[in-house]
């Protein structure tokens, strides 16, 4: 835990606040999802952390792109990790690997070549 920092649910809550306030930017039929890399982070970390807190899931974060399936499909190889499908694609690996916001760069930038390359699947079914 980290000291003089607040707790996850209250954390959580301000999160959810912020994300209702940056939907009414967007229209109803507005595609949005989160994207990972892997399921663990949204699939099992979170709603045990969740339990653990005694506080629900959010609704809206209970689906998910995990990046690591779009490469596959796109590519035909399985990733073992953000930094392999850096590597794949001969991207730079950005920053520091498990820091929040270097990751978020790094999926972004290889959502970005797999749509360069024309490989990235275009889904409907968000």
């Amino acid at each position: 835990m980290v000291e003089k920092e607040d707790t996850f649910d209250i954390v959580l809550l301000s999160f959810i606040k912020w994300y209702e306030n940056v939907q009414k930017n967007f229209n109803e039929e507005s595609k949005k999802i989160f994207v990972t890399c892997g399921n663990w982070d949204l699939k099992i970390m979170l709603p045990d952390q969740c339990k653990l807190s005694g506080i629900p899931v959010p609704g809206f974060m209970m689906q998910w792109l995990n990046l690591k399936n779009v490469f596959m499909e796109s590519t035909g190889y399985y990733p073992k990790s953000l930094n392999d499908m850096c590597q794949q694609l001969g991207l730079g690996f950005i920053g520091r690997a498990h820091s929040g916001i270097d990751d978020c760069r790094n999926n972004l930038e290889i959502m970005r070549a797999l749509r360069l390359k024309s490989s990235m699947p275009n889904t409907k079914s968000l």
